[in-house]
């Protein structure tokens, strides 16, 4: 029993690793580059898409929520959504 018990918390620490590594942002898109695959927000991030990601959905002045992980030296979108503007 322990040593199914020590296998199940394994798989479970290891199906949860990857998504500790994604992070979340919100902020506005401030340029989109299709031939480059990318969008960089207002603070400066560089965002690069794969596929899946709604990309020529996105236009500058947007709002966002970008989920992205690293994949080498790029912050790659795992999931992007335009956000209503907020208003006061």
């Amino acid at each position: 029993m322990t040593k199914a018990l020590g296998l199940a918390f394994a798989l479970t620490l290891a199906l949860t690793l990857p998504s500790a590594a994604e992070e979340t942002t919100r902020s506005t898109v401030q340029t989109v580059d299709r031939a480059d695959q990318s969008i960089v927000l207002d603070d400066g991030t560089q965002l690069w898409v794969v596929s899946g990601a709604p990309i020529n959905e996105v236009m500058p002045g947007d709002q966002v929520r970008a989920t992205y992980e690293m994949k080498g030296d790029k912050k790659v979108i795992v999931d992007l959504e335009r956000e209503a503007p907020q208003t006061d």
